[in-house]
């Protein structure tokens, strides 16, 4: 568990409906499981029997991996409107009996159930602050290098490090959390993604 402040307190009132009042909750910062593998891995040399040319163009070469599995963290819920008519635009909706927490089928057009909650009128509302049942989706990403050092004929102290590099490379969508805000027609919904999509590089160094 991580706890936070919200923000500024000369900024957004520490994003809280009740500025005097302390709460407790999951911070938004929060992040359950968070693993990280990384792997190394130089092929093999070809025999000295096989084709000199092969040997040439396939010894020598290496791969790295960098694997992330990160759980989602709390959502923010606030209704956006000042229903307490005080100035402050981070007050929390109601929430409505009977309706369950989650959804049957998460989506990105619908990751928790909006029906649960609504708008507060004239008092404060009685959502939870970050409720523990909504989290933001997990994100998965991979990152793969294959690298070569050449040296260079004319110089032993000289080399050139050539490499390729996918960033994301099974290109798997990571998706940002949805919005929070209850007064919004995005309440809800996934709009974007927090990695790019499958990006590869290409990257040479030269020592001398």
């Amino acid at each position: 568990m991580s706890t936070d402040y919200g923000g500024g307190t000369n900024q957004e009132r520490n994003e809280t409906q009740k500025p005097f009042v302390f709460e407790w909750a999951n911070g938004l910062t929060d992040q359950p499981q968070n693993l990280a593998i990384g792997a190394v891995y130089n092929l093999p040399q070809l025999r000295p029997d096989r084709n000199a040319v092969a040997r040439h163009l396939l010894s020598g070469w290496g791969i790295n991996a960098i694997f992330q599995y990160l759980s989602g963290s709390p959502i923010f819920i606030h209704q956006g409107n000042d229903g307490q008519h005080n100035g402050n635009n981070f007050e929390y909706p109601d929430l409505v009996s009977g309706q369950p927490d989650g959804v049957p089928n998460k989506s990105i057009k619908q990751w928790f159930n909006t029906a649960k909650f609504t708008e507060a009128i004239g008092h404060y509302g009685n959502t939870p602050r970050n409720p523990d049942w909504i989290y933001s989706p997990p994100s998965n990403p991979l990152e793969l290098a294959l690298s070569r050092i050449f040296l260079m004929p004319f110089a032993e102290s000289q080399r050139l490090n050539f490499q390729i590099q996918a960033f994301n490379f099974l290109n798997h969508p990571q998706f940002s959390a949805p919005s929070g805000n209850q007064s919004s027609g995005h309440f809800g919904k996934i709009t974007s993604t927090s990695f790019d999509n499958r990006e590869v590089q290409l990257v040479a160094k030269y020592y001398f």
